[in-house]
């Protein structure tokens, strides 16, 4: 398949480090250009290239569901031109900073799911919120790439084109984690056996 056929459509990292990604190529059948859909799920651990945007897109997500407290905080005063806390701002931020990083890093972004065209390109972030008592779905609105209302949508944008580039190498050629860096893992460099669970051809 060649690159510029594949145009991902969702993406996730699995519990125990497999992949189930959702794409569509485009294909010419009898001289007529048609899409067909496939869902392919692959048991072997990713390479880090991969896992580390998910990683990157999990701060993205604290930012879209209006967590950032730190920013919003200052944003706040700065709209309101509060100089009293501006002032004082500087001393305090590390503080804040420092309190918000730790309630931050139990959020994480395992997915993404991608739709629209052109001006409305968008995606949703699929994550979770774990802490000690439980583990709880932390989904994002639609994110459209066009627009600035989070301050991220470009990051996003960027990130998921990223997203698709690694799971195109990832599928394709076996680009995947080193075996000696993961215990009871698939064998690097190969995606081995990939299950496809759905082959949907559109006209």
């Amino acid at each position: 398949m060649k690159r510029e056929k594949f145009n991902l459509a969702s993406a996730k990292i699995l519990p125990k480090g497999g992949v189930l990604m959702s794409y569509v190529e485009n294909v010419t059948i009898e001289g007529e250009s048609s899409v067909i859909k496939h869902t392919v799920e692959c048991a072997t651990v990713p390479h880090p290239d991969l896992t580390d945007l998910f990683d990157e897109l999990g701060g993205c997500l604290v930012s879209v569901l209006g967590l950032d407290f730190a920013s919003a905080l200052e944003a706040a005063a700065n709209k309101k031109q509060a100089k009293a806390f501006n002032d004082a701002w500087p001393s305090v931020k590390s503080f804040v900073s420092l309190v918000q990083a730790d309630k931050n890093k139990n959020i994480s972004c395992h997915g993404i799911s991608l739709s629209g065209t052109n001006e409305n390109e968008g995606v949703i972030l699929i994550g979770k919120n774990k802490n000690e008592a439980m583990v709880s779905s932390l989904n994002s609105s639609r994110v459209i790439f066009s627009r600035d209302i989070f301050g991220v949508e470009q990051k996003i944008a960027d990130l998921c084109d990223l997203v698709e580039q690694e799971c195109f190498e990832y599928l394709t050629e076996g680009k995947a984690a080193q075996l000696q860096l993961f215990d009871n893992s698939p064998t690097g460099g190969d995606v081995g056996t990939i299950e496809e669970k759905k082959d949907l051809k559109v006209a």
